[in-house]
């Protein structure tokens, strides 16, 4: 989740680089969802330019400081769903639905897909 300590946190910065070079590699595993707490403040092109590669520059020696930023900044441009922690059950069932939605689902042929349709039934049933 992107919260307000994101864009500080090594860790996490290296995990969403890495998790889009995988996507990017694959076309279309791992699922890539970046979902929002309240706090989070998208970066600006000063993070991108100055900030991130300074602290990217500070990590362990194998890290391609070049390769991740791009990663970064693909991950980014990546619609975001929001959790508003503090709403109501309403609202964070309908987050958690678009949240859902976002998953691929396998068909019995291998083959990956999106569907909304299943993730209804699912909140429905936690609703029960």
């Amino acid at each position: 989740a992107l919260s307000s300590g994101t864009l500080m946190s090594l860790s996490q910065l290296t995990v969403a680089a890495r998790a889009m070079q995988l996507y990017t590699e694959s076309g279309s595993l791992p699922a890539v969802i970046p979902m929002s707490l309240p706090g989070f403040v998208f970066p600006s092109e000063e993070t991108f330019s100055h900030v991130l590669p300074g602290m990217l520059l500070g990590g362990p020696e194998e890290l391609d400081v070049k390769s991740l930023i791009l990663s970064l900044r693909a991950f980014f441009k990546i619609i975001s769903v929001a959790l508003s922690t503090h709403a109501s059950d309403q609202v964070l069932a309908a987050e958690s639905q678009e949240l859902l939605a976002r998953i691929p689902r396998t068909a019995p042929n291998g083959s990956i897909q999106r569907t909304a349709s299943s993730v209804v039934v699912q909140i429905k049933s936690l609703q029960q």
